[in-house]
């Protein structure tokens, strides 16, 4: 039993490793693609940055449901003679209330970052050639992969252990 938690939450640690990791590549990869689609004529570039925006955001999602699952599971089925951590943590958040008892923190690059995409692509856009169906359609589209991001955020919002526990427990 003590193995199995202590290798679980040795799995904790590389998924939360990959979490870090994911957003600072991400950021790494942002930040030199949007210098990139600058300096290019055509607005497109800028809203191809979503190809990395999206996929990253759902990986990262993935790896903290990861997370909160196995913490769930070392709360349920391991915890109670030497090992509470999961427990205590969780009393320590209901007590603690702050900005990230309502939202994830990993959300928030990905919404700043796609908040500045369409910024950009807004201010990018020729407004004097807009009638084409081609500048409309990448206008639909920036708004779309927008709200993309907006749901995926909304929706994962507030991950945590205790999402979890319940259905371990039914197990």
């Amino acid at each position: 039993m003590d193995q199995e938690y202590l290798m679980l939450r040795d799995e904790l640690l590389h998924l939360d490793s990959v979490v870090n990791n994911t957003i600072n590549f991400f950021y790494v990869f942002i930040a030199s693609f949007i210098a990139f689609a600058l300096t290019q004529e055509d607005t497109i570039f800028i809203l191809l940055s979503y190809i990395v925006i999206i996929p990253a955001y759902l990986i990262v999602i993935s790896k903290m449901q990861g997370i909160c699952k196995i913490g769930a599971y070392l709360s349920v089925f391991h915890e109670g003679g030497k090992f509470n951590w999961e427990s205590r943590n969780i009393k320590f958040s209901q007590r603690h209330v702050n900005i990230f008892s309502y939202i994830v923190s990993s959300n928030f690059p990905f919404i700043f970052v796609s908040a500045a995409v369409v910024i950009l692509f807004l201010y990018r856009t020729q407004w004097d050639t807009f009638s084409l169906v081609y500048e409309k359609c990448k206008l639909c589209s920036g708004f779309l992969l927008f709200l993309v991001v907006l749901v995926l955020a909304y929706k994962n919002r507030n991950i945590t252990t205790k999402d979890y526990i319940k259905k371990w427990e039914d197990i």
